[in-house]
């Protein structure tokens, strides 16, 4: 996805297909509502999302709480 982030217009962009495929069905049902909180589709057939420039914003914050959250388990 961050080949788009300097996108201003709204699309559908595949996905490389390993960043899905390594997922359980329960693991992606969460990606998918996660991503989906920030504004952005994610389908599975494809797989592609839909690219609004608008959801940037919430999109880095769900980024940046994830990535914390990445950095809290490690560390215990």
């Amino acid at each position: 996805m961050e080949q788009n982030f300097l996108q201003d217009k709204e699309g559908v962009f595949p996905l490389r297909p390993d960043l899905l495929s390594s997922l359980g069905e329960e693991e992606l049902t969460l990606t998918e509502a996660l991503v989906g909180l920030s504004g952005l589709e994610v389908q599975r057939s494809g797989p592609q999302y839909m690219w609004d420039p608008d959801t940037l914003p919430r999109l880095c914050a769900l980024y940046a709480g994830l990535s914390l959250l990445q950095l809290l388990s490690k560390a215990s």
